[in-house]
């Protein structure tokens, strides 16, 4: 039972945290001047309009990225990385949703969701990936200094298993990103 409550504050801190990341990101773009507003709008027309990615290249990106994520997990000292990289992510979604509406209007809300649809899947999936590498660095923490007899390899097969769940994902969210890029936006344009 302490165990699930102790979970239930990570997960309540970590949800509390993402939503101020996200009202700081439409706070933030509602606070640009028209200048950098325009610069905004520009970067994601053309980026909208004229991306060449590969989806190798959408791959690796997020691939990396989670990896990151994942390996900083197994250590106590990645976890203010592993929170920034997280919130970065939160941020720059919460942004971008705001801009897109901005420039596109309410009207435009299928081709923003289609748009926003590969984040909508990462943004959770990395959610869950960095509540449990918190969870797993607080359980080797009790291992180590508090001297707790606690089953490790359980915990690594969990946090494994995380892993792949996350992995499948990105690759999900990859797919759909390339597909975006490649065929879908070509109608709204």
């Amino acid at each position: 039972m302490i165990s699930f409550i102790k979970r239930n504050k990570i997960l309540s801190i970590l949800c509390i945290m993402t939503i101020i990341t996200i009202l700081l990101g439409f706070i933030f773009y509602a606070k640009l001047d028209e200048e950098s507003r325009g610069i905004v709008s520009n970067n994601i027309i053309k980026l909208t309009e004229e991306n060449t990615q590969n989806v190798v290249t959408f791959l690796s990106n997020n691939f990396i990225s989670i990896s990151i994520i994942w390996i900083l997990g197994i250590s106590m000292i990645g976890l203010p990385i592993i929170m920034g990289i997280y919130l970065y992510m939160v941020f720059v979604f919460s942004f971008e949703c705001c801009a897109l509406l901005s420039i596109k209007g309410i009207s435009s809300l299928p081709f923003i969701t289609i748009y926003l649809l590969p984040k909508l899947i990462m943004v959770p999936s990395i959610f869950l990936l960095c509540l449990y590498s918190i969870h797993f660095s607080l359980y080797l923490f009790q291992n180590l200094f508090l001297q707790k007899e606690l089953n490790i390899k359980k915990m690594m097969k969990q946090y494994k298993k995380i892993y792949i769940i996350t992995l499948i994902g990105l690759f999900l969210a990859t797919c759909i990103e390339y597909m975006n890029y490649k065929y879908i936006f070509q109608l709204f344009h």
